[in-house]
């Protein structure tokens, strides 16, 4: 572990009194206080607003879609909070199966149509992919007046651990699972992936840290803030993304980036959340603001506790290449050639990681 070890990282077996973590049953304890220290001095809380949530669907399509293998579905979910509301559209593509099938939860960029990623090929592999537009929601800007962080903000005006835009982006997640659970009877509820790109793949692994009804994660390229670690690392780092993107994060994030060495958390606290579900990184390798060695390493890290819980993950000592189609077991890790996108090679990567967990 020595490149591990270099990093100094904060540990994950050790309790905040120093009590060691040796059972599943005291990584349940550990895990409250790493959820609280990522929710606090990261991503941030959401105030605790009263809200409505509904979801209708709009549009169905059961004879054309995909020449009819597969089931086109458009919703509507609706928040509803002291008088006033915010909706976003989720569009639906669902392989025609005897039984309910999983599904990806793909928080994406233009995203709620689904000709942005080969969701045709999803359909084959039997997936479904359930897809938003995380603009539909609120703003990627620093104005929380609008959208979904107006209900929560009636003021605009956040303290200094009060939610980000990720946070919101990833609550819109949650809320689109239970419309999925009510509505959608084709989709098994309990096999929901939380998949997203870049930015919007920190807003999965959150989402999925948050809310453990999904089944597993899919970061791409979600770099620093997401699966790359801040101790050591390359490209983009926390005074970086603090101070170009505040607004994504907790105003607590930003005093933390000041001295990465001395943070009482590092990405991999983020990671452990998942455990023992399934959880995917992917990595380009000449996306180095994003960092792939650090995301490659954050998945390292977490290894230790997917073990305790009876599961694999990632070796430090595998093999480093530009093109690693796969390493892991319930945590596994790919790096392709090339930059900062999701390609389909990503995607038949991701698939071919949570094909294994699906059969089990």
């Amino acid at each position: 572990m020595q490149m591990l070890a270099q990093r100094n990282l904060p540990p994950l077996l050790t309790r905040a009194d120093g009590t060691p973590v040796k059972t599943a049953a005291d990584w349940r304890a550990r895990r409250s206080e790493i959820l609280s220290i990522v929710e606090g001095e990261v991503f941030g809380r959401l105030p605790g607003r009263a809200c409505g949530i509904s979801g209708d669907i709009v549009r169905e399509d059961n004879v054309y879609h995909h020449g009819g293998r597969a089931i086109l579905l458009e919703l509507r979910v609706t928040v509803t909070c002291e008088g006033r509301s915010c909706s976003w559209d989720v569009h639906c593509s669902i392989p025609k199966s005897s039984a309910p099938v999983p599904a990806f939860l793909l928080m994406g960029y233009g995203g709620s149509r689904l000709g942005d990623v080969p969701c045709e090929e999803i359909g084959e592999r039997g997936y479904a992919l359930i897809a938003l537009d995380y603009r539909q929601i609120t703003s990627d800007d620093g104005d929380f007046t609008s959208g979904l962080a107006g209900l929560v903000y009636p003021d605009g005006q956040r303290g200094e651990h009060d939610a980000g835009k990720i946070a919101l982006w990833a609550w819109a997640m949650r809320r689109t699972l239970d419309a999925v659970e009510a509505l959608i009877p084709e989709i098994d509820a309990r096999r929901v992936i939380a998949a997203g790109h870049s930015r919007l793949g920190k807003t999965a692994l959150w989402a999925a840290a948050s809310d453990e009804r999904f089944f597993g994660a899919y970061s791409n390229d979600s770099g620093c803030g997401g699966a790359a670690l801040a101790r050591g690392g390359m490209g983009e780092l926390p005074a970086n993304i603090s101070t170009a993107f505040p607004a994504w994060f907790a105003p607590a994030y930003g005093e933390h980036a000041r001295d990465v060495d001395a943070m009482p958390f590092d990405q991999h606290f983020l990671l452990a959340l998942l455990a023992p579900r399934c959880l995917h990184v992917a990595s380009a390798s000449e996306d180095m603001w994003s960092d792939p060695l650090g995301e490659f390493l954050c998945c390292a890290a977490v290894t230790p506790v997917y073990e305790l819980l009876g599961e694999t993950g990632v070796d430090e000592n595998a093999p480093l290449a530009d093109d690693m189609p796969g390493v892991g077991g319930a945590l596994s890790y790919h790096r392709r050639p090339g930059t900062h996108c999701m390609t389909r090679l990503d995607w038949q990567r991701a698939m071919d990681a949570f094909d294994k967990a699906i059969a089990r």
